[in-house]
């Protein structure tokens, strides 16, 4: 997509955790870091993400609850909103859209052209805090 910004470190966060993705150029990769740890799957393999999207979504309680009493959160994936989708080194700004739970989310631009993922692994977190971008 058009309208790039080079960026090395996106935050996210919640109220009981926080994920960060660092470019590493030389395999590039977006590496996975879960509450300023490196996140690895059982294997050992530092999880990364080829394309990572930043989905900006309604967050509120739901029906459900945890075995620890804690509330679980329902986030509202359909209608439409804005995102950040990491790609190569650069963020874009890009705006989502899902008209029913039988849908599938559409991705495009701002300039309305659909917004390309990069073959590989994507990862998809859903928030309604903005991230941090840093280059």
């Amino acid at each position: 997509p058009k309208g790039e910004t080079t960026t090395a470190t996106v935050k996210v966060k919640w109220p009981s955790a926080k994920y960060e993705l660092r470019w590493d150029a030389q395999v590039e990769k977006w590496l996975i870091y879960f509450n300023e740890k490196p996140k690895l799957a059982a294997s050992g393999e530092h999880l990364f993400a080829d394309t990572a999207i930043i989905q900006l979504v309604s967050i509120t309680p739901s029906i459900y609850g945890d075995k620890f009493g804690e509330i679980t959160p329902f986030s509202k994936t359909t209608g439409s909103g804005k995102a950040v989708m990491l790609r190569d080194g650069f963020s874009f700004q890009i705006n989502w859209q899902r008209d029913s739970e039988v849908n599938l989310t559409t991705w495009k631009t701002i300039d309305g052209e659909t917004a390309n993922f990069k073959p590989g692994r994507t990862w998809i977190f859903l928030t309604d805090q903005p991230p941090v971008l840093a280059p």
